[in-house]
């Protein structure tokens, strides 16, 4: 499924500056002629449609002239078929794509007639958001588990929201947020409607921001250099995406309380041993609030302020640890004890 997506296409000047005139002010127009650097004019939704979010100028040099202009429109699919704002998704099919292709080369019509940007084989994507809808009665305390989940290799939490696992790489953004948390904190004359639909939504989004991972995307998937904007509505790429994503943050595995964590691991058939130093890497884990800090604090011996409990070992022994939980089906990150709930069934298998 898509959330959002970006679409890029290049023009000349001349008609660069036809198209600024319909939607920009006159002294925004004379900028773009006389300004002797890079220039970015954006417009939010500029035919006043729901589905096409925001329009962007920008003007690029050639070596010291600056003669082309960059248009970007961000779409957001679903709502462009439904003509009006939901929390639903774009489902990835032919027969969806076919929908998609005749809407928007209508509002490209609209929006740039009598050009070749009226018709979407001359775009090229520059960004897509793959998403999903999750389904849980339990979707506050899962943001909150995923935050303490691991955080990808190169990966950093740059915004620490309320509400929302936020992680951001080099050409990947990740957001695993609650939807209606989301919509109660915007003003939009259909938001009683909207925060209807976003109860018990979990929302994982996984925001493919440049050419490096679309490329990669094309390369992994067999899609060819002639590439159209369609080609990344596809369903496989969608669902491995977005698993691959998941699991390297939140795992499989359904989270437990400390107290059911150690009546499964007690039951399993490993020696006495193991079982207090599996239940001392869980507390580490708890304790530290995050997978991959633990990880530092195991391996790095990075000591945290006043630790609870203190343990060293191999890098190989704490991945043997993560691996072992697997097998007997226990996230690593466990419920806090003042939730006072037993178990969070992990919405994983949703994802297909």
């Amino acid at each position: 499924m898509v959330h959002t997506f970006e679409i890029r296409t290049k023009t000349t000047l001349k008609k660069g500056k036809l198209f600024l005139e319909k939607y920009a002010s006159e002294k925004d127009v004379k900028d773009l002629e006389s300004s002797g650097k890079t220039w970015t004019y954006p417009v939010k939704n500029p035919i006043n449609l729901p589905g096409i979010n925001k329009l962007t100028f920008r003007k690029i040099s050639d070596g010291e002239v600056y003669s082309d202009i960059v248009v970007e429109l961000v779409i957001e699919p679903e709502n462009l078929i439904r003509g009006c704002k939901v929390i639903d998704l774009y489902v990835c099919s032919d027969k969806n794509n076919e929908l998609l292709k005749e809407r928007l080369e209508q509002r490209l019509i609209e929006m740039f007639p009598n050009t070749s940007q009226a018709r979407t084989e001359n775009w090229h994507m520059s960004r897509i958001d793959y998403a999903i809808n999750l389904v849980s009665e339990n979707v506050p305390e899962l943001v909150k588990l995923f935050k303490y989940g691991k955080d990808p290799y190169r990966y950093k939490e740059v915004v620490n929201r309320k509400g929302s696992a936020y992680r951001e790489g080099k050409s990947v953004r990740l957001n695993f947020y609650d939807k209606y948390d989301h919509i109660s904190k915007k003003d939009h004359p259909q938001r009683e409607d909207l925060l209807e639909q976003a109860k018990n939504i979990l929302r994982i989004e996984v925001q493919c921001l440049n050419s490096d991972k679309l490329k990669n995307i094309r390369e992994k998937h067999g899609i060819g250099s002639d590439v159209s904007v369609y080609d990344y509505l596809n369903k496989e790429i969608s669902e491995d995406i977005i698993s691959f994503y998941y699991l390297r943050v939140a795992g499989s595995e359904d989270y437990y309380c400390e107290k059911e964590a150690k009546k499964i691991i007690e039951s399993s058939g490993w020696r006495k041993g193991k079982k207090a130093r599996i239940m001392n890497f869980l507390k580490v884990i708890s304790q530290i609030k995050n997978v991959s800090k633990a990880r530092e604090q195991f391996v790095v011996e990075q000591k945290q302020k006043n630790p609870e409990i203190f343990i060293q070992g191999s890098q190989g022994t704490f991945y043997n640890y993560l691996r072992d939980m697997k097998k007997i089906g226990i996230n690593p990150v466990l419920i806090p004890k003042s939730w006072h709930i037993k178990k969070i069934e992990n919405p994983f298998s949703e994802i297909y």
